[in-house]
């Protein structure tokens, strides 16, 4: 489209005929009409529009400074004949522009829907009928704009029906470009604010009234009132669902021509015989004297009512019934409306844009009566829109879900919890359980996990939306078809695969006695086989295995016990007995490879370090190896095998040699460590610290110390427990604990046992003196920085010592202790000094981490740049917890905080207030391209963030592999 011009007294004389004004200046080239401050340019018109926010008014005089040739004003400004006054501003805008681009409303034929809830779904159906009976047609709607089949760019400020001077634009270039026909969504607000200027439309639609947009409307009435608008001033020939009460008034008080639609009969067009079957309901179209089978690939009442005005649209409209018919069967939906979501799996995912109450009572019925499962359905509510309809939203998803997961949807400018606050009030006396898990994309992937055969899991709410918006308008990247195929393919990664080879075996009848198991076909001459191997892989499976069959909730090893006996198991543990397989059955195998890895770990008589804490329990295990092998052929639990499967493996691959182990043990509820503590009887018991890991099952820190101090049920009863003297939390047990010697190590607490003594920490290592009773006994330099690895060090060289190690030789090993590339690796790379610690995160790692890149100097000119992430598990304290993050960060004097994730926008808060530059987003496109623009050569940056962040993407996708 070229440039336009025109002379103001063409547009004064076409704007004249609809609307009454005032002007006393000359006429005039006109360039261009705006209602934008920002887009005012010489030769303008200069609309003064009063919004909620800002009157145009007020810049009136300002426009004509910057060059506008003429003011469009509601009052006299004092402006004189630069100024027309008008008695409806917004109304004399649409007159303009529709005379601006001559005309094209009247150069087609538009279909126009309204309604609370249907408007894209009939839209875009229409337009494929039309489409199909060989009709040009736009397309203008929610889901975006279309001309022909062709997409066409528009501005996203205005998401259903575009603003006034943009809408007459779109109509320009489908009428240029061959359109007949154009079929758009027409909203409240755009009616409201005459946005849709002088067009009058050939069909319109009216689909139902419900609590909506009262944020705007204020009340029912005045949103009725802007629909309204549509049939009264813009419409020929209207089709209203008079089975809504709303639509039932608006029949009756409407004078132009008029046909009522549903889906009960008694209207002039409706459905019967209705009937979901193979994916598509099926149903008969009805108009006197006469009816037509269609079936529609969309599952609910609601649909086949909408179906059932777009098919009495296009028949006015003189699309033959023959090819309607096609049309609609062929019909395949609306991307984000009851949008089935492919899983792969025997259970089913639905996306759909509903938002409001009455979107999720008309969808949910339908879902329900098609689930053999549970219902589950997860839902927000956006922010800065109408709060009243939050409780009715969980009392509407209650009355038919079986399962509710509450979360964010977009909360622009308001706090998601405080939202979710709002939406549980509706939940008062309902017994549908439910559960609140603000980042949504974590709720996705609880969602995905929980499910089970045969459940529909409903993600209300966003539908075709592929963002999220943030504070500020920001939007991120955030499509729900892409998290369900993540959260999917998490899903086949399926349950634990856990192998030990057995280096002194062990016989069927010694298993059963070890776990309590009882037999079930198992040939005599196979009870005495030396099995050597356990394993819950069938992969793994040799002759003579044993295969134990552990059940997740997405996957159940009973299904591969055949697998595993085809292979050459001797036998396989199980809960029950599977076909005539030969099985130990027990009540829980869970259990049973914790009686039996107990049961294994009585044959040997290691030197064995038990190692639990909030965080650092990793490095700690690392170092307490390294400083053990300094004299034992020692064993240790390798990666994350810390819970109560991995940890009974580790202890499965003992040996005679092995006169040496250290086990780490992790957790998340009270009783795990106890559990694990039994099973393998720690010599030497050791503490780490006690941060806010997993406070949300633990209620407190002091929650999370009764379960850490756990640990010592299981330990022998001379077991020394060595403890971080600085955490505030453990020095105390000093006093506490009596029956057994509570060794301390500190690097400030110069009370402890053993103390770290001029410490020197540089930008790759720390180096300091070991101290005992005031004495150095050992001078120890870590090729790693962090005053937080003294403890670290120090503890492994006290568990050392009692373990009867010599100190010199400890400290040497010690030397060359190596971090795996995700805990605090340094790098150098394009000119930056990098500290990548995003293996895991807390609080208390996350300060620590802060502490060594303020302790790393950055070249001349550099900045320290910290870029940190969500810390997960932190429960109902994780914002606060963030937040202090943030605080602290700004305390030490970091230069620039780069935030990455929907709690990390806490930390940012935290720093901001502290006057530290901040940037904040979910989005990883968002977080590269500021990086790009602020990251300059001699920065020393910090990433660190917890490890389901996923923070090494972040660096790839900077630095490169």
């Amino acid at each position: 489209m070229g440039m336009i011009t025109k002379q103001l007294s063409e547009l004064l004389k076409d704007a004249g005929k609809s609307a009454e004004y005032r002007y006393k200046g000359r006429d005039c080239l006109i360039t261009g009409i705006t209602d934008d401050t920002r887009k005012v340019k010489e030769g303008n018109i200069f609309v003064c529009v009063k919004g909620a926010r800002f009157d145009g008014h007020d810049a009136a005089k300002d426009m004509l400074d910057k060059g506008a040739a003429a003011v469009v004003c509601e009052r006299d400004l004092g402006l004189g004949a630069k100024q027309i006054i008008t008695a409806d501003s917004k109304k004399f805008y649409g007159l303009m522009v529709a005379k601006w681009f001559d005309h094209p409303e009247n150069e087609l034929i538009l279909v126009g829907i309204t309604g609370t809830n249907g408007k894209t779904t009939m839209a875009t159906m229409i337009h494929h009928i039309i489409t199909c009976a060989g009709g040009k047609a736009g397309l203008i709607g929610t889901a975006g704009t279309l001309c022909g089949n062709e997409p066409l760019e528009r501005d996203d400020s205005t998401p259903t029906t575009p603003k006034v001077f943009e809408l007459y634009e779109i109509f320009r270039t489908m009428a240029d470009k061959g359109c007949k026909y154009c079929v758009m969504e027409v909203s409240s607000f755009a009616l409201e604010q005459n946005r849709i200027g002088p067009a009058v439309y050939t069909c319109a639609v009216f689909t139902n009234l419900t609590e909506d947009h009262l944020d705007y409307h204020i009340n029912m009435e005045n949103y009725y009132n802007a629909k309204k608008k549509l049939f009264t001033d813009h419409c020929k020939i209207a089709f209203i669902n008079t089975e809504d009460d709303y639509g039932a008034r608006l029949y009756k008080e409407i004078s132009c021509p008029k046909y009522s639609y549903g889906i009960k009969g008694g209207t002039s067009v409706y459905a019967s015989y209705i009937k979901y079957s193979d994916g598509a309901n099926h149903f008969w179209f009805c108009i006197p004297g006469k009816s037509f089978p269609f079936s529609l690939k969309m599952m609910g009442g609601y649909n086949v009512s909408n179906a059932v005005a777009a098919i009495a649209v296009c028949s006015k409209l003189n699309v033959p019934m023959s090819v309607i018919t096609e049309a609609v069967n062929s019909f395949n939906g609306v991307r984000g409306r009851c949008e089935n979501i492919p899983t792969g799996r025997d259970f089913y995912i639905v996306c759909d844009y509903a938002h409001s109450p009455d979107a999720l009572e008309n969808m949910l019925p339908s879902i329900k009566e098609n689930t053999e499962g549970r219902l589950i359905c997860l839902f927000g509510c956006g922010g800065d829109r109408d709060r009243t309809k939050r409780p009715l939203m969980a009392k509407a998803a209650a009355k038919y879900a079986d399962h509710l997961i509450i979360t964010s949807d977009n909360p622009r400018n308001e706090d998601p919890d405080a939202i979710i606050d709002e939406i549980i009030t509706g939940l008062d006396g309902s017994t549908t359980p439910y559960e609140r898990i603000t980042d949504r994309r974590a709720a996705i992937f609880h969602a995905v996990k929980i499910a089970k055969k045969g459940d529909v899991i409903v993600l209300a709410g966003k539908g075709h939306e592929d963002y999220q918006v943030l504070k500020d308008n920001v939007h991120i990247h955030f499509d729900e078809r892409e998290i369900c195929a993540e959260a999917l393919k998490a899903l086949s990664k399926g349950g634990t695969a856990e192998t030990a080879s057995l280096c002194s075996g062990m016989s069927i009848d010694e298993i059963c006695e070890a776990c309590g198991g009882k037999k079930y076909h198992i040939p005599t001459g196979s009870r005495f086989i030396n099995a050597e191997r356990i394993s819950s892989d069938t992969r793994t499976i040799t002759p003579g295995s044993i295969f134990i069959a552990f059940k997740g909730d997405r996957f159940d090893g009973h299904n591969f016990v055949h697998d595993a006996v085809v292979k050459g198991a001797a036998a396989a543990i199980t809960e029950y007995p599977v076909g005539d397989e030969p099985c130990i059955v027990v009540d829980s195998t869970n259990r049973a490879i914790l009686d039996i890895a107990a049961h294994y770990r009585r044959k040997f008589t290691p030197r064995l370090v038990g190692i639990t804490g909030s965080v650092g329990k990793t490095t700690t295990k690392e170092m307490t190896a390294l400083a053990l092998s300094s004299k034992y052929d020692t064993l240790k639990t390798e990666g994350n095998h810390n819970n109560e499967i991995g940890m009974p493996f580790t202890l499965l691959k003992l040996s005679p040699q092995h006169k040496a182990a250290v086990i780490e043990m992790g957790m998340s509820h009270f009783g795990e460590i106890e559990r694990l503590s039994k099973t393998c009887r720690p010599t030497i018991a050791v503490i780490t610290n006690i941060g806010w890991s997993h406070a949300e099952n633990l209620g407190s820190q002091e929650g999370i110390l009764k379960a850490k101090l756990e640990i010592l049920i299981g330990a022998e009863p001379a077991a020394p427990l060595i403890i971080n003297g600085d955490d505030p939390l453990l020095y105390p047990l000093t006093e506490k604990i009596t029956d057994r010697e509570v060794i301390t190590v500190g690097a400030k607490n110069k009370s402890c046992t053993y103390t770290a003594e001029n410490i020197v920490s540089e930008t790759d290592k720390v180096s300091f003196d070991i101290a005992k009773g005031g004495e150095i006994i050992d001078r120890i330099v870590l090729p790693c920085p962090g005053i937080h690895h003294v403890t670290d060090a120090l503890i492994a060289y006290a568990a050392a010592i009692k373990a009867g190690c010599d100190g010199t030789a400890v400290c040497r090993k010690l030397e060359s202790f190596q971090l795996d590339g995700l805990r605090q690796h340094i790098e150098h790379r394009k000119g930056q000094t990098l500290i990548i610690d995003c293996y895991n995160a807390a609080p208390n790692s996350m300060m620590a981490a802060i502490d060594v890149l303020c302790d790393t100097k950055p070249a001349s000119g550099g900045k320290r740049v910290a870029v940190l992430g969500d810390m997960l598990e932190l429960g109902t304290l994780s914002p606060e917890l963030h937040q202090r993050v943030g605080e602290y960060a700004a305390e030490k004097g970091i230069d620039l905080l780069v935030c990455y994730g929907n709690y990390a926008q806490y930390i940012a808060k935290g720093a901001e207030k502290l006057g530290v530059p901040c940037c904040y987003s979910a989005d990883k496109e968002t977080i590269l391209n500021y990086l790009s623009f602020k990251l300059s050569e001699g920065d020393a940056v910090l990433y660190k963030a917890s490890r389901g962040i996923h923070m090494e993407e972040i660096i790839e996708g900077y630095y490169g592999k």
